[in-house]
């Protein structure tokens, strides 16, 4: 049985008295909007369905909630089901989600365009309340995306001339309404913002700085070279580049821009698939002292790439599951349903967060498998560096600091697990 409004298709048992066995849940149409709770990763949101996460159970196939199934996760509530119908739209639903003071507080697109409506998700479910509350009305440029940040911050950039100006509305409370209060925006880096520079921008994606662990704002241009570009040579562009808080200039640029042939993944050192007919951009996040940003590619091959980086403008390596020629034309001919799991497309937005110290990042995909995909980035919390200095043209010895995690392990596996010994 189909169930539309909570995307599932549901397992009846057409007896006497009809019962309940199992659910699928799958997206009938794309999967556009995707967003996890900053201060609780177990809260994950598909539009506007929240789901609760279990990290200690892997995920398996099957219904995680009958007999059998793990509890890995399961569909907790509708937010959907109280808001207008107009509401309901492509790009729609919980497009930036945190809970600060004991409230929920999340952004919402709002039908009217190019601002985002902030709503509360009351803790005891029911109804999502609207606070009247819009990006514009706390002083965000329209169609300037509004993202709430883990210590409930608000920041946005604006572009003038080739100036780029990064500013922060500070958190500062709950009113007598239950709703956040923002201190003035004040500038917290500024940059320059020529075409090629790595300023925030965006094609499809929200414009988003994260602070790292050490201090350093991320800043990632999901632009490509086009047909209007006065510089149409991609390696003289550069995508994301980091300032420090404070910071007049950036301390680093990378991820060069580069024309990879359709039908070619990225290559897999950091380079940017500079393309002029793709959506390519997502967005950019930051867990400590990493920085992840998505690759969107949409039907291209370097579709479902990302990048990631430390915060030093180290490149650390590039991930994902990238479409073929044979899995492309099996798929859009309708030859084969045999799609290899991770592949995604035309992914819109995505979400990282943390769990117990592990990064998970979440990430849409409009029609390979529509749904919700989870990646788990292993070890990136502890990276070590090999260093050394010395005059240009010398020869350097890297020195490698002691490795800051326990040495001398033995791993035994089992299904979905790994014991240490």
């Amino acid at each position: 049985m189909r169930d539309g409004g909570n995307h599932r298709q549901l397992h009846i048992n057409p007896a006497t008295s009809p019962s309940y066995v199992e659910q699928v849940a799958f997206r009938m149409g794309c999967s556009y909007t995707v967003s996890c709770d900053l201060n609780n990763a177990t809260r994950v949101f598909d539009s506007w369905l929240e789901y609760q996460v279990d990290y200690s159970k892997p995920l398996l196939p099957g219904d995680p909630s009958v007999a059998g199934g793990n509890g890995s996760w399961k569909l907790i509530r509708n937010w959907g089901a109280s808001v207008p119908a107009n509401y309901h739209m492509f790009i729609g639903g919980i497009a930036s989600v945190a809970t600060v003071s004991g409230h929920t507080f999340a952004w919402v697109n709002c039908p009217t365009g190019g601002q985002r409506d902030l709503v509360e998700l009351p803790a005891t479910g029911g109804a999502v309340r609207f606070t009247g509350i819009t990006s514009v009305s706390v002083g965000i440029p329209q169609w300037t995306a509004a993202d709430i940040y883990e210590n409930g911050d608000l920041r946005y950039n604006v572009v003038a001339g080739s100036v780029q100006t990064i500013y922060k509305k500070a958190f500062t409370g709950i009113d007598g309404n239950n709703n956040p209060i923002w201190g003035a925006a004040t500038v917290i880096g500024t940059t320059t913002a020529a075409e090629v520079d790595p300023y925030g921008a965006t094609i499809v994606g929200d414009i988003r700085f994260p602070i790292t662990s050490t201090g350093i704002i991320a800043s990632f241009n999901g632009r490509s070279v086009n047909v209007n570009s006065p510089d149409k040579n991609p390696a003289n562009w550069r995508h994301l580049g980091g300032l420090p808080v404070g910071g007049t200039q950036f301390r680093w640029k990378a991820s060069p821009g580069l024309a990879i042939p359709y039908g070619s993944t990225p290559d897999g050192i950091g380079s940017y698939h500079d393309s002029t007919d793709q959506n390519v951009d997502i967005s950019v996040w930051a867990t400590g002292r990493n920085i992840i940003y998505g690759y969107n590619g949409n039907s291209n091959f370097g579709a479902n790439q990302n990048m990631h980086f430390l915060d030093n403008g180290l490149f650390v390596g590039q991930f994902g599951v990238a479409l073929s020629q044979t899995i492309f034309r099996k798929t859009w001919n309708r030859t084969s349903s045999c799609i290899p799991p991770g592949i995604s497309s035309n992914m819109l937005t995505m979400g990282v967060v943390q769990n117990n110290g592990i990064t998970y990042m979440y990430q849409m995909d409009e029609g390979y498998h529509s749904g919700i995909h989870r990646w788990r980035v292993v070890g990136d919390n502890a990276i070590q560096e090999a260093s050394a200095s010395g005059a240009q043209g010398s020869t350097l010895t890297l020195t490698t600091p002691a490795p800051a995690f326990p040495t001398g392990l033995a791993a035994t596996s089992a299904n979905a697990s790994v014991a240490l010994t």
